[in-house]
């Protein structure tokens, strides 16, 4: 169950695996399937697309480097394995 800590610097989330994927797919989703007009993109998602895509590529990033130091629930072998 997703656990959300708000205060003057932002916001926290703490989110199951199935929550990070689906709110990872749904952005991404967004972003591209169908373009929403970007009057109406920042009115339903009250972000613009530029900064829509940035966090998007921000979560993305974390969760690669999360996966490369080994603390994502299914991290990557280093480069020496066989895997």
């Amino acid at each position: 169950m997703a656990e959300v800590e708000f205060d003057e610097d932002g916001v926290t989330l703490r989110l199951t695996k199935e929550e990070w994927w689906f709110a990872t797919s749904a952005m991404g989703y967004v972003l591209h399937g169908q373009r929403l007009p970007d009057h109406d993109f920042r009115n339903i998602l009250m972000a613009m697309p530029d900064d829509a895509e940035r966090l998007h590529e921000a979560l993305s990033e974390a969760e690669v480097a999360a996966r490369m130091n080994g603390n994502h629930w299914a991290p990557r072998p280093g480069p020496s394995s066989d895997w």
